[in-house]
């Protein structure tokens, strides 16, 4: 699990790998900071070398007034839909357990040393009266070859986003493919506290 620790300016998700299949399909499990909702909310995802969406399952307990409601989480979700869970791993040939996940922004994975960027553009927020961050790209070094991972456009609809950074690489045994995974630091509901959230962008080696 990555997790920023104890800092109570933060709402943050939490991440969990699960695995890669041989083919460079990347698992994972994201739960998602709740808000002041008193909610619980999982989401899990397989995700190919592409950055395709093969599979999506959610599960929030926001509507449930039930007192066991008060008590999921990860392991009392995933026991109650192993089956589904197990089964959708097979079908992808995700190996659980087949991972390397180095914090920070550099990692070396079989030959290959890989390095992530990330050119931002500030601008001043009219509506909020204080600078944000307008656009970004995620750019991968490899070696010496250098890849556009992500780039944003300025008509994304999201809370303003205060900061980027890359929060760790994942990476798999065959030294084929890799991961970044990018955490953002949005401005809260009420903000603050603000949150800070996570999302993923694979790659394939040529």
């Amino acid at each position: 699990m990555l997790d920023p620790g104890d800092n109570f300016d933060l709402v943050p998700d939490h991440f969990y790998v699960i695995g890669w299949s041989e083919d460079g399909k990347l698992a994972y499990v994201n739960e998602p900071g709740d808000e002041a909702c008193g909610c619980y909310f999982m989401d899990i995802y397989i995700k190919d070398a592409h950055n395709k969406e093969l599979y999506h399952y959610h599960f929030t307990n926001e509507q449930k007034t039930d007192e066991a409601s008060k008590n999921d989480s990860l392991g009392s979700v995933w026991l109650q839909n192993r089956k589904l869970f197990n089964d959708t791993l097979n079908r992808y040939h995700i190996i659980p357990g087949n991972f390397t996940v180095t914090k920070g922004d550099t990692a070396r994975t079989g030959r290959h040393t890989l390095a992530v960027t990330i050119d931002t553009t500030v601008v001043f927020n009219k509506d909020e009266g204080f600078n944000t961050i307008g656009v970004y790209s995620l750019l991968l070094q490899v070696d010496n070859n250098v890849t556009t991972l992500y780039k944003s456009s300025s008509d994304e609809k999201n809370s303003p986003l205060l900061g980027i950074f890359s929060a760790a690489v994942i990476t798999e045994p065959s030294g084929k493919y890799a991961a970044v995974l990018i955490a953002r630091n949005y401005k809260g509901w009420e903000g603050p506290p603000n949150t800070l959230r996570y999302d993923v962008y694979s790659c394939r080696f040529k």
